[in-house]
């Protein structure tokens, strides 16, 4: 959740990607580092600017949050058949793992289920 949060920090503050702020810069890239931390940092906007910042932050980490899991929930059984393979194997390659997700592979791969023949069309 630190990374993710860092990410949509950056994506607002420094590459300008936010509707509500606008494709507007905050990093003023003036920190001042002692022993490796980030002790002062000047701003070039005001508390109303940050509060916003903050918010568009929590929004973009929510919303991929909400995706992901939607994602997993969507994708719950063949995720459940990759954990199974890989509690009888250990591992699994590539082919075997596409053949999970009903993607076309050269070989079929040995004790794995296919996916269902109108997912493989």
């Amino acid at each position: 959740m630190q990374r993710a949060t860092a990410i949509a920090r950056k994506m607002v503050t420094v590459y300008g990607m936010s509707e509500r702020l606008g494709t507007v810069s905050f990093d003023s890239g003036n920190d001042e580092v002692f022993i490796g931390r980030t002790m002062g940092h000047s701003r070039g906007y005001s508390e109303a600017v940050a509060a916003q910042i903050d918010q568009e932050v929590k929004d973009l980490v929510d919303g991929a949050y909400r995706r992901c899991q939607d994602i997993l929930e969507a994708q719950r059984d063949k995720l459940e058949q990759v954990a199974q393979y890989l509690l009888e194997h250990e591992t699994m390659e590539r082919d075997a793992f596409l053949t999970v997700f009903g993607e076309k592979t050269h070989e079929q791969p040995e004790n794995v289920p296919a996916a269902d023949a109108e997912d493989q069309d």
